[in-house]
Protein backbone atom coordinates (compact mmCIF):
# COMPACT_ATOMS: atom_id res chain seq x y z
CA UNK A 1 0.00 0.00 0.00
CA UNK A 2 1.21 3.56 -1.09
CA UNK A 3 2.23 5.25 2.02
CA UNK A 4 0.41 8.61 1.20
CA UNK A 5 -3.32 6.10 1.14
CA UNK A 6 -3.15 5.12 4.68
CA UNK A 7 -6.48 5.80 6.60
CA UNK A 8 -6.32 7.48 9.30
CA UNK A 9 -9.12 7.78 11.95
CA UNK A 10 -10.62 11.15 12.86
CA UNK A 11 -8.17 11.60 16.47
CA UNK A 12 -5.20 10.58 14.04
CA UNK A 13 -6.35 13.00 11.88
CA UNK A 14 -7.12 15.95 14.23
CA UNK A 15 -3.41 14.62 15.94
CA UNK A 16 -1.43 15.13 12.88
CA UNK A 17 -3.23 18.41 11.80
CA UNK A 18 -2.17 20.31 15.55
CA UNK A 19 -6.46 20.75 15.56
CA UNK A 20 -9.29 19.27 18.32
CA UNK A 21 -11.01 16.44 17.13
CA UNK A 22 -14.49 18.55 17.34
CA UNK A 23 -12.78 21.35 15.31
CA UNK A 24 -12.00 18.36 12.73
CA UNK A 25 -15.64 17.19 12.92
CA UNK A 26 -17.74 20.55 12.31
CA UNK A 27 -15.25 21.05 9.54
CA UNK A 28 -16.72 18.24 7.44
CA UNK A 29 -20.02 19.67 7.83
CA UNK A 30 -18.61 23.83 7.25
CA UNK A 31 -16.06 22.81 4.79
CA UNK A 32 -14.23 24.92 6.35
CA UNK A 33 -11.14 24.50 8.48
CA UNK A 34 -8.08 26.97 9.91
CA UNK A 35 -10.18 29.52 7.42
CA UNK A 36 -9.36 26.78 4.55
CA UNK A 37 -11.21 24.35 2.60
CA UNK A 38 -11.33 21.71 4.59
CA UNK A 39 -9.60 18.37 3.56
CA UNK A 40 -11.33 15.48 1.70
CA UNK A 41 -12.80 12.08 3.60
CA UNK A 42 -13.84 9.28 3.15
CA UNK A 43 -17.33 7.83 4.20
CA UNK A 44 -16.47 3.74 5.45
CA UNK A 45 -20.34 2.85 6.80
CA UNK A 46 -20.33 4.92 10.27
CA UNK A 47 -16.67 5.43 9.72
CA UNK A 48 -15.02 8.42 9.19
CA UNK A 49 -11.51 8.30 7.58
CA UNK A 50 -9.23 10.26 6.23
CA UNK A 51 -6.24 9.61 3.62
CA UNK A 52 -2.66 10.78 4.73
CA UNK A 53 -2.81 12.26 1.19
CA UNK A 54 -5.35 14.24 1.72
CA UNK A 55 -3.92 15.84 5.12
CA UNK A 56 -0.86 16.66 3.49
CA UNK A 57 -2.73 18.49 0.58
CA UNK A 58 -4.42 20.63 2.85
CA UNK A 59 -1.24 21.29 5.05
CA UNK A 60 0.51 22.35 1.85
CA UNK A 61 -2.13 25.45 1.74
CA UNK A 62 -0.11 27.24 4.02
CA UNK A 63 3.26 28.69 3.98
CA UNK A 64 5.66 27.78 6.43
CA UNK A 65 7.90 31.29 7.94
CA UNK A 66 11.40 31.80 9.22
CA UNK A 67 9.99 34.72 11.36
CA UNK A 68 7.31 37.40 11.61
CA UNK A 69 7.75 39.87 9.15
CA UNK A 70 7.85 37.27 6.27
CA UNK A 71 4.34 36.63 7.91
CA UNK A 72 2.96 39.85 8.22
CA UNK A 73 4.45 41.15 4.82
CA UNK A 74 3.13 37.53 3.59
CA UNK A 75 6.43 36.92 1.72
CA UNK A 76 7.56 33.27 1.18
CA UNK A 77 10.12 32.32 2.81
CA UNK A 78 13.31 31.08 0.71
CA UNK A 79 14.58 28.05 -0.66
CA UNK A 80 18.18 27.01 0.38
CA UNK A 81 18.92 26.28 -3.10
CA UNK A 82 17.76 30.26 -3.95
CA UNK A 83 18.74 31.98 -0.56
CA UNK A 84 22.98 32.89 -1.16
CA UNK A 85 23.05 32.94 2.52
CA UNK A 86 22.22 29.18 2.66
CA UNK A 87 22.98 27.85 -0.54
CA UNK A 88 26.57 25.83 0.79
CA UNK A 89 25.24 25.23 4.30
CA UNK A 90 22.10 22.13 3.01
Amino acid sequence: MDTDQYLLNSEQASKYLGVQTNTLKQSRHTGILLGEVAPRYLKMGRSTRYTLSSLLEFRSQFSEYTNTSQYKNKEKPPRPSEDPQLRGSV
